[in-house]
């Protein structure tokens, strides 16, 4: 039976997904836009509503996952003050423009973790030579991988996610993740991956709270769609 890691990125989420049977929460903000650091009072506040452990994402801003120094400096000033707090983790990646592993950049980031848990996000999904970075991603520390198998979802990297694992051999725990939902779930969980990632998320009608024809306020808001993560558990759980 695989662990459930749920994508948080609001309270409300949070305090719903406590009614349910899932293991870990990873927290981001604007899952949108495939989720960004999360702020430091939704990192409280969220530390006080979850019953399980929280891995936090590190990422500065949406879009690629080529950062320049600056943007590096961003990334490791976040997990000083977040490492902090009683959190179980975070979740990072970086590659260089052309999906190369940046291994000595990624070693200086993890050094500061200070032995935090760690997840390699799906930065993964990018990288030119996936099998042989995976033992690279391992000696840095990271225990999770999180990837669609280099395809937009799931449905069409689960091969590649399963030769990955395979390729592993219980190394690190290989986390599919990116559009699951109850009907394909039966099929990756049959696959006996330790952890599954995903957000059963539904788009809120919150864009229409006031008459005004301004382009910012058209940006899509979601939450936690229960009823999916309830269909979802039920087929695995």
């Amino acid at each position: 039976m695989a662990n459930i890691e749920l994508c948080a990125s609001s309270i409300s989420s949070i305090i719903d997904s406590n009614k349910f049977n899932i293991d870990r929460i990873e927290l981001c903000s604007e899952i949108g836009i495939g989720g960004v650091t999360p702020s430091i009072g939704f990192v409280e506040e969220s530390l006080k509503y979850s019953k399980v452990p929280i891995r936090v994402l590190i990422r500065p801003r949406s879009g690629n996952f080529v950062y320049d120094k600056n943007e590096i400096n961003v990334i490791k000033k976040d997990i000083l003050i977040l490492k902090k707090y009683p959190i179980e983790g975070f979740v990072i990646g970086f590659t260089d423009v052309s999906g190369n592993l940046l291994f000595e950049e990624l070693k200086k980031v993890v050094e500061i973790c200070d032995q935090k848990k760690l997840t390699f996000h799906r930065a993964f999904d990018v990288l030119k030579n996936p099998f042989n970075d995976v033992d690279k991603i391992i000696q840095l520390g990271f225990d999770t991988i999180l990837t669609s198998g280099q395809k937009e979802n799931v449905n069409d990297g689960l091969e590649f996610i399963k030769e990955i694992k395979e390729f592993t051999r219980g190394k690190i725990n290989i986390m599919p993740g990116g559009g699951i939902n109850n009907i394909n779930i039966k099929k990756i969980s049959s696959c006996n991956f330790n952890w599954i990632h995903l957000s059963s998320k539904k788009l809120l009608n919150t864009n229409k709270v006031y008459k005004k024809d301004i382009s910012f306020l058209s940006q899509e808001i979601y939450g936690l769609d229960k009823k999916k993560l309830k269909d979802i558990i039920t087929e695995i759980k």
